[in-house]
Order: C-alpha cells, then structure tokens, then sequence
C-alpha cells in the first residue's frame, strides 16, 4: 500500500509542470494537420496570459507535403476586426523541430517565445498563426486559438 501511495504521489509530482494542449480550430491548413496547439504557462484549454510576461507558443503538426519554409504571420481577431501582430522573428526554420527543410509526412514542433506587449488590449480574443511556404508566402498550416490576455 506504501509503495502504491508513492508511486501516486510521484506520478502528480512529475506530471504537475506539463502544459495541457490548448483547445484549437484548423482555419484552413492545405499542406499539414495541425496535431496540437501549447502554450506556455497556460492554466487550461483557454489560456489567460499576463501583459508584460514571457509566453511560448508550440504547434505540432504533421506535413503532407515537401514545403520550403517561408515565414510567419499572426494575427488578433478582437470581434470582427483582424489585425496583424508584427512579431520580431518570423523565421520558421530556427524555430521548427526537426529542423528545415518541411517534408511529407514528418511530424514537427514550432515554437516561439514572447513576451506579451503591455499595449495588448485587456480582453478575451482569437489568435490565428500562420506558417508560410514559397516566394509567395502562401500559408501552408494554419491554427486559430483562443486566449484572454489581463
């Protein structure tokens, strides 16, 4: 019974720092499956993050296709108005796990850190991230997620 009591606590104990995947909508993916959407720290499916605090955003997915990396864009959607979140590094590559180039079938990790901008409007939107392929910038993967930002 010692033994069982242990092994319960270890489990809680080692499982305790592990995001839960964040609830998410594929708005329109055409050369991968999303498989999940993190972010981190995250206090559940709907994620409130802090103004002015560290934040990393993970998406794995799955390529069904050869694709040449591009770039990234992100956006805010406050209502019915969208607008674009410049971020600072829209580098794919540096960021994907494993790394460039994307090729079929494989499945990989995007990850990036930032900080959230104490201008964010204080209120509850959708964030729609885009990853881009070719001289175009087509998107490739796209995932729309939900967070309240305080």
């Amino acid at each position: 019974m010692q033994l069982l009591n242990l092994l319960i606590t270890l489990v809680i104990i080692c499982t305790n720092g592990f995001a839960e995947p964040t609830v998410f909508i594929d708005c329109g993916s055409e050369y991968a499956k999303p498989l999940a959407v993190s972010i981190h720290p995250c206090n559940g499916y709907y994620c409130v993050l802090e103004r002015g605090k560290p934040t990393t955003f993970e998406i794995t997915f799955q390529s069904f296709d050869n694709r040449e990396a591009a770039g990234v864009e992100v956006f805010a959607i406050f209502k019915t108005t969208r607008i674009l979140l410049r971020l600072p590094d829209s580098d794919i590559c540096g960021r994907l796990n494993p790394p460039c180039p994307v090729k079929a079938g494989q499945i990989y990790t995007y990850s990036y850190t930032t900080t959230i901008d104490n201008r964010f409007p204080l209120d509850r939107q959708d964030i729609r991230w885009e990853l881009h392929y070719g001289q175009f910038k087509m998107p490739f993967l796209c995932v729309q997620f939900w967070v309240r930002i305080i």
